[in-house]
């Protein structure tokens, strides 16, 4: 235990490392008020895969995180408050940051996205919370519906995979009323 003393303000106060923690308490006796930096345990693999999910290189996180590349490497652990700062830069929930491994991410729709006629090897962090989004209010649709019994609508799975495009397209924008004039 170490007794601090902050000569401009006066304040006296206490602060001791638990023993095997990395935390740091600071007790004041004038404000009665107790800061702990709580230091979390985060496998660096998940950081760097928070990283790349939501594409920012490496040094443009460098000017918000300094430490970046300590932790990614593993020598040191951010604070809670720095974590939460990183998974809000990184569009990551903060639960992710806290698992053992990245998790395996895929495409829940069929996903014919290409670039030089390739498929895309990792959505973008953008694109999943649009997908999930939309799921979510699909969902909630389809249970309002349900709820006050609205008819179903006949066009969907009217059309097939097979079917032409053009007259596809032609079909849902009869069915929804819709004309590019308007």
């Amino acid at each position: 235990m170490v007794t601090t003393s902050n000569k401009q303000t006066g304040l006296r106060g206490v602060s001791w490392p638990e023993p095997g923690a990395s935390s740091l308490i600071y007790v004041s006796p004038r404000t009665y008020r107790v800061t702990m930096v709580v230091r979390v345990e985060v496998e660096p693999a998940l950081l760097v895969w928070a990283r790349e999910r939501a594409r920012l290189d490496h040094e443009h996180l460098l000017t918000k995180f300094p430490k970046l590349t300590e932790w990614e490497v593993g020598h040191s652990q951010p604070t809670l408050k720095q974590l939460e700062k990183y998974a809000e830069a990184t569009h990551t929930a903060l639960g992710f940051l806290l698992l053992p491994r990245p998790p395996a991410e895929a495409v829940p729709i069929p996903d014919f996205r290409t670039i030089g006629d390739r498929p895309v090897a990792r959505p973008s962090a953008d694109l999943l919370d649009t997908i999930y989004a939309c799921q979510q209010r699909q969902e909630w649709y389809r249970d309002f519906a349900r709820s006050n019994r609205d008819d179903r609508i006949p066009f969907v799975g009217s059309l097939s995979p097979a079917a032409d495009v053009v007259s596809a397209a032609a079909t849902i924008s009869d069915a929804l009323d819709f004309d590019l004039d308007e």
